[in-house]
């Protein structure tokens, strides 16, 4: 602290971000070295250690707190997969998130449980946490406000569609996601894009939506959205029939789901419509369905996902104010044999 004239300015304070920079490490390492704990090599200790000593870090109230009287178990909730063969494309992306979400638990030295997706089971009694990352809450998800009841720390992947300002939160960027996907099938050739979406509505379908209604608007089209009431086979093959249906049909669509994607492209072989020339088909998440039919995607790095909201609640868990509260995940789009070259 110093004084100009009668002001008095404090330095600001070392965060545990700023340690992990000067040590070349991530935050989660640099937790585990400063409480002693996980299995981390000497010299890296070593340098931590050194890289606090030498920027005056001193660990946060919450940090201290949680070293002593912390559970060191995280708990993270999926939805529920009913139908396993049905959603193979959501079963691979939610275990793509619990794969990234178990790495960085393990090297942030806290146990990873994966509590239910139901609020009323005797599990979320049972079991004491320190913090909960909720994947894709739903319209109507009970997950998220038991976890706030609780007074523990909350990351959701996907915004909570019911709100919580106050939620940590790792996402995709969906509206600009979407506007890609319709900017890219616009270039190669497409005037007549539909959009289907699965319910149940998640903030992806929801941000789907809303940024396809505002594209539409400004490029001064009518838009052509449809929403199938389940994954289910029979409501999935209704919607593509739907889609394929309009007058005049659209010669491009994307889907949020793989499984409505694969009913469109069935859909349109028994109309005797040539894909990509007549029809252009985009789909959401990279799945092995999306490989074997060659559709083009929006890859959401599932697993990136993942590991970026436990570094995020392990953060908050540590005390590191300059972790701040929202964390984007870049996507990439997949080309394959269903969009034009």
């Amino acid at each position: 602290m110093c004084e100009i004239g009668s002001i008095v300015v404090s330095p600001k304070a070392v965060g545990i971000k700023d340690v992990a920079a000067a040590a070349g490490v991530s935050v989660a390492s640099v937790s585990l070295a400063l409480r002693g704990k996980g299995r981390i090599s000497a010299p890296t200790r070593a340098r931590i250690q050194e890289a606090a000593d030498r920027l005056g870090y001193r660990p946060h109230a919450a940090a201290r707190s949680l070293a002593g009287d912390g559970t060191h178990v995280l708990a993270i909730s999926m939805p529920e997969i009913v139908d396993v063969p049905v959603l193979a494309g959501e079963v691979q992306h939610f275990l793509g998130i619990l794969g990234g979400a178990a790495g960085a638990a393990l090297e942030g030295g806290h146990l990873l449980t994966v509590a239910p997706s139901d609020p009323a089971s005797p599990a979320w009694r049972r079991v004491s946490f320190d913090g909960a990352v909720v994947a894709d809450p739903a319209v109507g998800d009970g997950v998220v406000p038991l976890v706030r009841s609780r007074g523990t720390p909350l990351v959701t992947i996907g915004r909570d569609p019911a709100g919580g300002a106050s939620d940590l939160q790792v996402d995709n960027d969906v509206p600009a996601a979407t506007r890609d996907v319709l900017d890219l099938l616009r270039e190669r050739g497409a005037r007549r894009i539909a959009v289907g979406v699965v319910a149940p509505l998640m903030s992806v379908e929801l941000d789907t939506q809303a940024a396809y209604r505002a594209w539409c608007r400004a490029q001064g089209q009518p838009g052509a959205l449809t929403v199938a009431g389940s994954p289910a086979d029979e409501d999935v093959a209704d919607a593509a029939r739907e889609i394929l249906g309009a007058t005049p049909p659209p010669d491009a669509v994307y889907c949020t789901l793989d499984l409505l994607a694969e009913a469109v492209l069935e859909r349109a072989a028994a109309l005797g419509l040539r894909v990509p020339d007549d029809l252009q088909v985009m789909t959401l998440s990279d799945s092995q369905i999306a490989r074997r039919l060659g559709l083009s995607t929006v890859d959401e790095r599932p697993a990136q996902l993942g590991a970026e909201a436990i570094e995020l609640l392990v953060a908050h868990l540590a005390g590191d104010e300059d972790a701040g509260a929202r964390r984007r995940v870049d996507v990439d789009l997949v080309l394959r044999a269903t969009t034009r070259g």
